[in-house]
């Protein structure tokens, strides 16, 4: 596995920024183009990992957590869309 050298000017620096900024952005083209019904098997596939892992915790408090930040979402949604 090939070992990242650290920029060591500011040129080389610039660089490196710019190239990542190039790799994040076809990433997320690549991402944006997936289609709905590929990202729906791939969900499903993480889930069905998770469940015969045995990777699904679920205590109260954590389902009550993950409710109050869906709930903010949710909220912030809400307020951007009704300006």
């Amino acid at each position: 596995m090939p070992t990242s050298k650290v920029p060591s000017t500011a040129a080389q620096l610039r660089a490196w920024k710019n190239r990542w900024q190039r790799v994040n952005e076809r990433e997320a083209e690549l991402l944006r183009a997936t289609p709905d019904a590929v990202r729906w098997r791939q969900f499903q596939a993480l889930f069905a990992t998770a469940a015969r892992e045995d990777w699904v915790i679920a205590t109260p408090a954590e389902i009550a957590q993950v409710r109050a930040r869906w709930r903010v979402l949710r909220d912030n949604y809400r307020d951007r869309t009704s300006r």
